[in-house]
């Protein structure tokens, strides 16, 4: 990161534009770009401080070329003219003054060419005057902000050597409370020593009382021996039998702690939110949702809830249900479906299966909008049902990610959502479409978010169905995706997760993965999520038949 010299140059932030300028401490000029003086570039670059990153990026002045990184080339800083009668110096701070060589006054503005006369009129001395008066109030001027500069500094010296007497109060409060804490355990340990002697006491009186009595019973338990014996082997088959009795209990329990934690590594699929039922209230989706436990901190809901028009429909503004053809949904039976699908999500926050309180991600595909939506209905209405599931979101306080960070209009047709409690989490952000970063690669929406200083990419995807070798073609596919997005987003992703309908059964095998492992070069370690024994949850046709090559899942690419 550049330094300025706070002795030269000054960085301040417009209070009206809310931008970043810096202020020359000697001559009082502001400019939007960074100093070329303190670090120079090649010719016809500057360079400005974003103040949504807080980073610098440069601007070609001829090409109005933007980029992150900085230029390479010969480092330029324009030569200074000569004029006729006065002499060119620069200050400490590089700055560009002048001296006139008739009467030894300097000034910052560069002067006018003048003929060497010799002679100074009147309006000439009149100018002198002037100039002398405007350096003097450029000094004044150097010299407050030098006080100023001065001030806040002692200012700061002050605040800390505040914080260094409040610092070392506290030092003695801890010291007191330790030695409190030293003189109880002391105190404790004297209490203890105390009972183990009273105990042993007891125990030495018990033992002589126990002695007189055997001494009394000697001859009569040596009749009793063989009975006692008898009693003793008996004591010990059962001691021998309630060892093994604890001994299966101990492993029945290490087998049913480690199935419990087997199974929380496992999708949890809540099929009572996926029916074949025909009742449009009944018929929650195309997909069941699945919850992925990805660790402690992290928890993903991936669900695929189905448009509401079909493609092979012609008639515009009618709504025949995608694995219903046969009869027309109407919008308030649509309306009414809507409605299950946020009631379920808002339920879904709330089972026990997991804590999505910590991290509760559900990711939507096929919202209103998608696919049927967006040929078949005018615009008007896509934006009515957009704004009526945005209303439901709203009254179970819950959030659309995809709506927060982009106007509710009717150019809005993404059919996909990251749907969270309004105030959890707090910094995740919505990076905008994946089909504009990585063109015909995947479809979906970008999201990131930043934990433990790392930063984290969701990508919510739906991909098609692909002919063929289809898993070769989506291996293909998700590690251009990944090195697009490596490319374009900053700061660099460390983990990218790959969420949704992939439309094709790629989890089955780890072809998948092996195959980006190699085409990425093995710098980094991937893993996949999916259901139990990869079992498909989504309908293929209107019979209500399951369609096992189209399974939900996560792929994780994690950055070594």
């Amino acid at each position: 990161m550049i330094q300025l010299d706070n002795k030269c140059w000054i960085q301040r932030t417009s209070n009206r534009k809310n931008k970043y300028y810096f202020l020359n401490v000697e001559t009082g000029v502001s400019q939007w770009n960074f100093p070329n003086s303190v670090d120079p570039l090649p010719k016809n670059w500057n360079r400005y401080k974003s103040k949504t990153t807080d980073l610098y990026y440069y601007v070609n002045k001829s090409t109005d070329k933007k980029t992150w990184d900085k230029p390479s080339g010969s480092q330029y800083l324009p030569e200074e003219e000569e004029i006729k009668g006065w002499t060119t110096k620069k200050s400490n701070c590089g700055n560009v003054y002048y001296i006139n060589n008739y009467n030894n006054t300097t000034t910052w503005e560069k002067p006018k060419k003048e003929r060497m006369t010799g002679v100074h009129d009147h309006q000439e001395e009149e100018r002198i005057r002037e100039e002398r008066i405007r350096e003097e109030m450029i000094r004044e001027e150097q010299e407050m902000i030098r006080e100023e500069i001065i001030r806040e500094e002692q200012e700061m010296i002050r605040e800390e050597q505040e914080m260094i007497r409040e610092e070392q109060e506290m030092i003695r409060e801890e010291e007191m409370i330790r030695e409190e804490m030293i003189r109880e355990e002391e105190r404790i340990r004297e209490e203890e020593e105390r009972i183990r002697e009273e105990e042993e006491r007891i125990r030495e009186e018990e033992r002589i009382r126990e002695e007189r009595i055997r001494e009394e019973e000697r001859i009569r338990e040596e009749e009793r021996i063989r009975e006692e014996r008898i009693r003793e082997e008996e004591r010990i088959r059962e001691e021998k039998r309630i060892r093994e009795e604890q001994e299966r209990k101990r492993k029945e329990r290490i087998r049913e702690e480690q199935e419990r934690k087997r199974k929380q590594k496992e999708a949890i699929v809540f099929q009572e939110y996926y029916t074949k039922e025909r009742k449009p209230k009944l018929m929650y989706s195309d997909h069941a949702p699945i919850l992925y436990p990805i660790n402690r901190h992290l928890n993903i809901i991936t669900w695929n809830v189905a448009q509401y028009g079909n493609i092979h429909n012609t008639i515009k503004n009618t709504y025949n249900h995608k694995f219903n053809m046969d009869r027309v949904e109407k919008e308030p039976e649509y309306k009414v479906r809507l409605k299950n699908i946020v009631d379920a999500i808002d339920k879904l926050f709330s089972r026990g299966e997991t804590n999505m309180n910590e991290a509760p991600f559900v990711f939507l595909q096929e919202l209103p909008n998608a696919h049927g939506s967006f040929w078949h209905a005018d615009r008007p209405k896509q934006l009515e049902f957009k704004k009526f599931f945005n209303n439901l979101l709203i009254k179970k306080r819950l959030s659309n990610i995809s709506f927060n960070d982009r106007p509710l209009t009717e150019d809005n047709n993404s059919e996909f959502g990251l749907i969270v409690r309004s105030d959890k989490p707090t910094n995740i952000k919505y990076l905008g479409d994946v089909t504009e970063k990585c063109k015909d690669l995947v479809r979906g929406e970008v999201y990131s978010t930043l934990f433990n200083g790392r930063s984290i990419v969701y990508v919510n995807l739906h991909m098609k169905y692909e002919e063929g070798d289809f898993k070769t073609i989506i291996s293909q596919k998700l590690t251009r995706a990944t090195q697009e997005l490596v490319r374009l987003i900053k700061p660099k992703p460390s983990i990218i997760y790959f969420i949704g309908d992939f439309n094709n059964n790629i989890f089955e095998e780890d072809i998948v993965i092996d195959n980006m492992k190699y085409l990425l070069g093995g710098v980094m370690t991937i893993e996949k999520y999916t259901t139990p024994r990869n079992k498909a949850y989504s309908l293929m046709d209107n019979l209500g038949t399951e369609n096992p090559e189209n399974i939900d899942g996560i792929i994780k690419v994690e950055f070594k």
